[in-house]
């Protein structure tokens, strides 16, 4: 594994070690990656995760990548939605339970995966060019579209999963995350009287 990917995919101190530059750079290498391919991009509830987002989406699309935006959503419907949107990859941007300074970003691999150690090493390969020898000309720029209705198709899945009836009562701290979004709701349809806490 290169020094840039830890367990988690990149994470650190926001504008230290996790800054516009990187994103960007790292969309164009994603694209690179994937071949020009289609690429599904989440990020968490951070102040700093749509901006970052933002600048992902800008190399991605200079490289030649379609983004397929999921705004706020869990890792977990990051990666449901690159299998379901038939996605070549996917970049979620979070730091999950770090400090609310730092940031990430984590790239998925096709069919929602992680990326195995070899891909990362890969992928950061690509981070060593120079970032003009990945961009593609102006009739070849990806294109921006909104996957719309993704968390709720995540919902259905995971309630179909679920040999479970509910009927009591459960308290959930989903600690301001995006998993506001999807927790409390999976719970509640199964039958739990849901008692939510920073959500």
């Amino acid at each position: 594994m290169g020094a840039l990917f830890g367990t988690a995919g990149i994470r650190g101190r926001y504008l230290r070690k996790i800054t516009y530059k990187l994103a960007f750079e790292l969309g164009l290498a994603v694209a690179a990656f994937t071949g020009r391919g289609k690429v599904v991009v989440g990020h968490d509830t951070r102040l700093t995760s749509p901006p970052l987002a933002y600048s992902l989406v800008s190399g991605l699309t200079a490289g030649g990548s379609d983004a397929l935006l999921l705004g706020v959503s869990p890792l977990p419907v990051t990666s449901y939605a690159v299998a379901s949107a038939g996605g070549d990859a996917g970049v979620m941007v979070t730091a999950s339970h770090n400090p609310p300074e730092d940031n990430g970003l984590k790239v998925i691999g096709r069919g929602g995966s992680e990326l195995t150690a070899r891909e990362e090493d890969a992928l950061e390969a690509l981070l060593d060019y120079r970032p003009e020898e990945l961009m593609v000309d102006w009739d070849m720029v990806g294109r921006i579209e909104r996957l719309e209705g993704v968390v709720e198709d995540y919902v259905e899945a995971m309630i179909s999963e679920f040999d479970l009836k509910g009927g009591g009562r459960i308290g959930v701290d989903c600690a301001n995350g995006a998993a506001s979004l999807v927790s409390p709701r999976i719970l509640s349809i199964l039958g739990f009287k849901v008692y939510t806490f920073n959500s």
